[in-house]
């Protein structure tokens, strides 16, 4: 898909407006494929520099694109002009998201350098402060600005033990905008905390499927397309966020009956099996586990349920797979891989990482 765009037309409605001695150097204004934008390192760990991979509120984005087209008196993209030759993207990780999910293959967005690492991290957070392109935003929350504290932490030059120091970083990343209780706030918390903040893959059902379907996992019921989904074919499964099944047990009655006359007929060595697999739409990064442990109390009482009101023949149809991973914190005992991959148990352990 295209979305039509003029780079003059940004140019004037909203010109490249950097402060000078502060870092960050503006390059061009340009345009480029979305895909070749790096959001990742190459451990695989998102880049984006708020706490969750995509807020909430960034998902109406795609909506705000479909009405209104381009806003040019809006904020834009910003990307890093990498040593490598790479392009990567520092601010506008929603919008990515969004043109993606619409399908749009080339966007622009303005190219920088940074003096140093410190300052990429400062401004990381700081064009992150103001208005995106629905002039809403997302404000940074304390867990955003104590994960690029420790981001500073790993940077040469950086004396992360001189509270003066952190004030300064917490000023320079908020634009000026925090209050000096919500510094001291955050100060005291980075001065508790001696473990990295937890960083989190928030997800939508959409998001949740296409995970599973990366593990061979079915996520949304019989699978009777083979040549899309040759892993999981003949096969039955569900990607749920909410372990309470009572509104798909008619649906999963009927594809069991399906597996047993069909799917089996593919894997006549498998017990046939409901594959259940849990994800958290709205986590919490320091509740995850607390959440885990309620979707799965639900999730045994649908089988309480099915026990107690079903045939025996359906008692134990349902098999639990795990979760989707959505903690993305670096694990340096693991050489700084995320700490969870793949599917995980209640307890985040790796059950199995993507083939």
């Amino acid at each position: 898909m295209q979305l039509l765009f003029d780079l003059k037309r940004s140019h004037k409605s909203n010109p490249p407006n950097y402060p000078a001695n502060k870092g960050i150097n503006f390059v061009e204004r340009k345009s480029g494929k979305i895909a070749g934008l790096v959001v990742e390192d190459s451990n695989g760990l998102s880049l984006q520099p708020r706490i969750k991979t995509l807020e909430d509120q960034q998902r109406s984005l795609e909506d705000s694109y479909k009405v209104n087209g381009v806003l040019y008196n809006k904020q834009v993209m910003v990307v890093e002009a990498r040593l490598d030759g790479q392009k990567e993207l520092i601010s506008g990780f929603g919008r990515k998201a969004a043109l993606k999910d619409m399908e749009v293959t080339d966007y622009f967005w303005d190219v920088v350098t940074f003096d140093s690492p410190y300052w990429k991290a400062i401004w990381k957070r700081r064009l992150n402060q103001s208005a995106d392109h629905t002039a809403q935003g997302t404000p940074n929350t304390e867990g955003t600005y104590l994960k690029g504290l420790q981001e500073l932490k790993r940077v040469k030059g950086f004396k992360f033990r001189d509270d003066d120091a952190v004030r300064l970083a917490l000023f320079e990343m908020s634009d000026g905008k925090m209050t000096e209780d919500s510094v001291e706030k955050v100060l005291k918390k980075f001065r508790k905390s001696n473990s990295t903040e937890e960083g989190v893959i928030a997800l939508i059902q959409r998001e949740a499927n296409s995970n599973a379907q990366d593990l061979h996992i079915p996520s949304n019921g019989y699978v009777s397309n083979e040549k899309d989904y040759p892993h999981t074919f003949g096969s039955v499964g569900y990607v749920r966020h909410d372990g309470d099944l009572s509104n798909k047990i008619v649906d999963i009655v009927n594809n069991y009956n399906k597996l047993v006359n069909e799917g089996y007929l593919i894997h006549p060595d498998d017990e046939p099996k409901i594959n259940i697999t849990g994800f958290i739409q709205h986590v919490v990064h320091d509740k995850i586990h607390t959440q885990r442990k309620d979707w799965l109390k639900k999730f045994e009482k649908s089988k309480d349920w099915m026990r107690e009101h079903l045939h025996v023949d359906y008692h134990d149809i349902l098999e639990f797979k795990g979760f989707i991973a959505q903690i993305n914190t670096r694990d340096e005992s693991q050489g700084g891989k995320p700490r969870e991959r793949g599917l995980v148990d209640v307890n985040g352990k790796i059950i199995r990482e993507k083939v």
